[in-house]
């Protein structure tokens, strides 16, 4: 789409409009006035100055040409020139008045120089005579007095105008109040070409037979009759014209004609007045009128501006015809047709720009026909003033429209409201749209603030306010079609009138219409009481929404308006201090500038504010001074809307639509408190590696669409704004960093991972870590690439980057070590198992004591394994059936002392033992396959431990796997439903489940107990409702536990065994039980 300039820069206003200033007389052009020379009447008693703020219309060039064309004796020349009588109809302020004035000068001898633009030369006589009179200047008492020369009658001030020899024969007449015949009308024509205007006769009739005086009464009869005989007379002088003039368009002397209708009550006067209509209907005459309705563009265009760029102007039209063209698409109506006929409709455009079609339509046919305004000549003051206005503020419109009227400016706003009675209209404009500060211009602020899309669509809706009728106000299509521009949608038109209504003291709708009363709506109802809401409530009120939306959330604890450093601790937890506005506010302009209250808090702690270990956990949100009372208002709103609405007494006392209006602002109210504090809680300063700064970073947060603020705690929001810019990390810190930030690997080679996970609380450089799995992979992945070996205290083992991954967990009894330390350590040698012993047991058949097996394994492991490891290896042996013996006594060839069992083994004392191989007639005993149970708090434990008893096991296959969660005290049925979830994930398992269940109820005896068993299908048709019900209870416990049957029996390095294993870990329940059941196996065993 291409840019469209703007009309101050496209467009060149006449130097009297761009002044300001201009009054009625240079709009309101008066034939009597320019014929007799009065003073102040340049533009119009000038004819070069006339004709260049004159547009040719085709009535005017229709009435020039028909006039002059019979004048000349050339009637075939011009359609109308066959007429001696040419009727000049319009309302007032049509542009009559101006045709008159032209016809008036060409038939006085100017020649302007734009002359082939209104006439074509060749018709103009050479000479012409020529009289005009204007009703409403005659007087039959007083008489018209023009250069010593006096008339009473429209005959004798006729006959005065068109020389001494035409004033000698009527003047007799004129004096005697007696109407001329037809011979004296055809001698004092003669054969000169001669045009006759009259005009507002009407208004001279209608003051004739009103008077008190008969003769004047009288007159009105004679009147009538002389028009008839001159009307008689100039049909039959070829060379001669009349033209006469009467006012249609009644609307629009409505108050006029009513007191008209009481002046003429007596049927005489009426009758006189019918029988002047019949008189002006009798001539065989034309009929023409000054401007078409497509002309009144080029009217106002051509008056206020010298010089309009026909470019730009096309420009225009064709974005307007591409906005309009796809509303169509879209099925949108805009009125005045554009939406109907784009094409023409942006050609009117083309045509009266830098004015839009539907400002003018307006001005026209709504505002137009109201006393007190004149259409065009209302028009062109008004729109005189608003150019002005307009030039003087370098405004940027593309066009001039409805919505762009500059109606802050009181003599642009008086046209449209004084001047046609509608004075009461303009406080409601000023308070809800005409001024910087009322309503729709705090709206604009807020959401529009280039486009101020709230005061456009305001004026456009007040233009069509002003209008009387049935229906005044503004249609959707109204409002489209006087504020939409190119680039702008319907739908923001829409919504800033209606984020308006919520503010506005006087714009309503209906459901159909837009419109601007007198009357005070709802908004105005709530603003009366905002002086009754105590101060007290609404610092109450508000301290309880900024603690309400600022709660703490998940990993993140709100702390409300710290006094100090004590009041915030010092924790590896991330901490949003909210700074109350009584104690702290800052400005945008100088905010960077660190507050000495937020340095505090976030560098110390405690009553004697030692330094804050955790530096990386304190984020702080500080209000904005220039925003508090802002957010003081619309919590004061709110409350007042209550106070009226909770009242039922109070509430009656308005209309069922005001009242509804009232509850549904005291619901939107909540909604604009939230919004008042969340704009002015928007500076956050979080740690930062900034020395210079306090080592402390500012943002001022924004937020594009205020309306769409998300429901219940704010939290989340300025979490998302430390994510977005690089505070919060979703990803695992990188390994490096943590051990540079806690000094492994240079000045420490051990630390704890309890230590090292709050490593990332304590630097500003570090990012902030919420999720604590993010350090576990951390760690994990230090592990795989060798920057540590992973020691687990309670399971006495360690891991190193050839090794499967650990199980890690932060705790004080895990521990990395540097790769040497380890190995000083010995942690990473291999673990004693049946395979070592075996190799060193099967060399020699023994026997061999406890300790020497211990030194040979050294040397196989590549280090000396705990005593309590090569017992349990032992132990494992012999459970497993394995060729080997051991017992406190040491064989000999002729005893074999009592074996012991595996538990009696793993009792023992290492050095106290003797073992051996059986001899080879002692053939074992079947190795008996055992199925494997193991628990664990977290999935990820429980699955560890599974594949490590798993891989010792000489398990190979799995027939089916069983898993158990029971419900944990202040979570419900939580962990019940996660369980459930992972059977949907594993379809190619057959699923049964076994749920035990059981609530207590406050306030009731008893509880319910539920013991099922069967499939998940039917498991899941009572699933949500049974636990539901579980969930109300004040204590509930349980366990659920499906049983899983893959098709076949599975390995343990298959894709089913896999998919188990991450569905498991992925959904995380937690206090798991485990049981695997080797292929094989009898349905029941020990455990191992």
């Amino acid at each position: 789409m291409a840019v469209l300039a703007s009309v101050v820069d496209s467009c060149v206003p006449r130097p009297d409009v761009l002044g300001g200033g201009l009054v009625d007389k240079h709009f309101a052009a008066q034939l009597d006035q320019v014929i007799r020379g009065s003073v102040g009447y340049h533009d119009y008693a000038d004819p070069d100055s006339f004709f260049k703020i004159t547009h040719p219309t085709k009535g005017l060039r229709e009435l020039l040409a028909g006039t002059f064309a019979r004048l000349s004796g050339n009637a075939s020349a011009a359609p109308s020139a066959e007429h001696a009588v040419y009727r000049y109809e319009t309302s007032f302020g049509g542009g009559k008045t101006h045709g008159l004035i032209a016809l008036w000068h060409l038939a006085s001898g100017a020649r302007p120089s734009d002359l082939d633009e209104f006439i074509n030369p060749a018709l103009l006589p050479d000479e012409c005579a020529v009289a005009a009179v204007v009703g409403d200047s005659l007087d039959p008492i007083n008489g018209l007095t023009t250069d010593d020369t006096t008339t009473f009658t429209m005959w004798g001030e006729i006959a005065r105008q068109l020389g001494p020899d035409a004033w000698a024969a009527a003047r007799e007449s004129d004096e005697a109040r007696t109407a001329i015949g037809k011979q004296v009308w055809l001698d004092i024509i003669g054969d000169r070409p001669t045009v006759i205007v009259i005009d507002e006769i009407a208004q001279h009739l209608r003051l004739l037979a009103t008077s008190g005086h008969k003769q004047s009464r009288d007159l009105a009869e004679q009147t009538i009759a002389g028009l008839k005989v001159l009307f008689e007379a100039a049909t039959a002088a070829p060379r001669a014209r009349i033209i006469v003039t009467l006012a249609t368009g009644t609307d629009a002397f409505e108050t006029e004609t009513a007191e008209v209708a009481k002046a003429l009550r007596e049927a005489e006067v009426e009758q006189l007045l019918s029988e002047a209509h019949d008189v002006m209907e009798r001539p065989k005459g034309a009929v023409g009128r000054p401007a078409e309705d497509d002309e009144i563009g080029f009217i106002l265009r051509r008056r206020l501006f010298a010089e309009v760029d026909e470019n730009a102007a096309s420009t225009a039209a064709q974005a307007y015809r591409d906005l309009y063209a796809t509303l169509a698409d879209q099925g949108v109506a805009v009125g005045g047709s554009a939406t109907d006929d784009p094409a023409g409709y942006a050609e009117r455009l083309r045509s009266a720009y830098p004015f839009h079609p539907a400002l003018i339509d307006c001005l026209d046919k709504r505002i137009g026909p109201m006393p007190g305004f004149q259409r065009a000549r209302g028009a062109l003051k008004m729109l005189a003033e608003t150019v002005a206005a307009l030039w003087r503020a370098d405004a940027s419109t593309p066009i001039i429209n409805l919505g762009d009227l500059p109606l802050d400016n009181l003599t642009v706003r008086s046209a449209i409201t004084t001047s046609i009675g509608r004075e009461a209209l303009d406080g409601p404009a000023v308070a809800d749209f005409a001024a910087s500060t009322s309503h729709a211009a705090l709206v604009d602020n807020e959401r529009w603030p280039a486009e101020r899309l709230a005061t456009r669509a305001c004026r456009a809706a007040f233009c069509n306010s002003v209008a009387s009728g049935t229906q005044p106000g503004a249609s959707s299509p109204d409002l489209y079609a006087g504020t939409l521009a190119p680039g702008e949608t319907p739908e923001a038109v829409d919504a800033a009138l209606e984020a308006t209504s919520l503010v506005a003291w006087h714009l309503t709708y209906d459901g159909a219409r837009w419109r601007f009363q007198v009357e005070p709506n709802a908004n105005r109802i709530i603003a009366s009481e905002l002086s009754n809401v105590p101060n007290a409530d609404i610092t109450e009120e508000l301290d309880r929404r900024i603690r309400r939306l600022f709660a703490s959330d998940g990993p993140t604890k709100a702390v409300h308006f710290p006094t100090g450093p004590a009041d915030v601790p010092d924790a590896e937890q991330l901490h949003l201090v909210v700074f109350s506005h009584e104690d702290l506010t800052v400005r945008a302009a100088t905010a960077g500038e660190i507050p000495t209250q937020v340095v505090d808090v976030a560098h110390r702690y405690g009553t004697n504010e030692q330094s804050r270990t955790n530096r990386n956990a304190v984020v702080a949100l500080v209000a904005d001074a220039d925003e508090v009372e802002p957010m003081r208002d619309r919590i004061r709103f709110e409350l007042a809307a209550q106070r009226i609405t909770t009242d039922s007494d109070r509430l009656g006392q308005f209309d069922a639509q005001v009242a509804k209006t009232l509850r549904n602002l005291t619901n939107n109210a909540a909604l604009e408190s939230r919004i008042g504090i969340t704009r002015a809680y928007t500076h956050l300063y979080w740690p930062e590696n900034a020395p210079g700064n306090n080592y402390l970073r500012h943002l001022q947060l924004s937020y594009s669409d205020y309306g769409k603020t998300p429901n219940g705690s704010h939290t989340p929001v300025i979490v998302e704004a430390l994510r977005s810019h690089g505070k919060i990390t979703d990803t695992p810190p990188p390994t490096d960093l943590l051990a540079d930030a806690s000094g492994f690997g240079k000045v420490r080679t051990e630390i704890t991972t309890a230590e090292l996970a709050a490593m990332p609380w304590r630097g500003h450089r570090q990012k902030i870590v919420l999720n604590p799995t993010l350090l576990t992979q951390a760690i994990a992945a230090g592990v795989r690439n060798g920057t540590w070996v992973y020691y687990d205290q309670e399971a006495e083992k360690a891991w190193g980057p050839d090794d499967p991954p650990p199980n890690v967990r932060t705790a004080a009894n895990t521990l990395l070590y540097t790769p040497a330390r380890a190995a000083e350590l010995n942690l990473l040698r291999k673990r004693a198992d049946w395979s070592a012993i075996s190799t060193i047991v099967t060399a020699d058949a023994g026997p061999f004591d406890g300790a020497s097996l211990r030194r040979e394994l050294t040397t196989t492991l590549g280090g000396e394994p705990p005593k309590a490891e090569v017992l349990s290896a032992l132990a494992t042996a012999v459970r497993d059936g394995q060729r080997i013996a051991a017992s406190l006594t040491a064989p000999t060839a002729e005893t074999t002392p009592q074996q012991l069992a595996a538990t009696e083994i793993e009792g023992a004392e290492l050095d106290a033992l003797y073992l051996w191989v059986p001899a080879d007639s002692t053939q074992p005993p079947p190795k008996e396959l055992r199925r494997i149970t193991v628990e664990g708090e977290t999935a990820g434990t429980a699955l560890g431990k599974l594949r490590d008893a798993v891989a010792d096991s000489d398990i190979s296959e799995i027939a089916a796997l069983t898993v158990t969660a029971s419900a944990e005290a202040g979570r419900g049925t939580a962990n019940l439903r996660t369980l459930g979830y992972c059977a949907s994930q594993l379809p190619r398992f057959e699923c049964g489940i076994t749920a035990s269940l059981q609530a207590e109820f406050d306030g009731l005896a008893g509880g319910i107990t539920a013991d099922l068993a069967g499939g998940i299908a039917d498991w899941r048709h009572i699933e949500q409702t049974l636990l539901a019900l579980a969930d109300l209870g004040s204590a509930v416990g349980g366990s659920f536990t499906m049983r899983l049957t893959p098709p076949a029996p599975i390995a343990v390095d298959s894709n089913d065994w896999e998919q188990f294993r991450s569905v498991v870990a992925n959904n995380n329940p937690v206090a798991l039980r485990i049981e695997a059941e080797p292929a094989g196996s009898a349905s029941s065993g020990g455990e191992q």
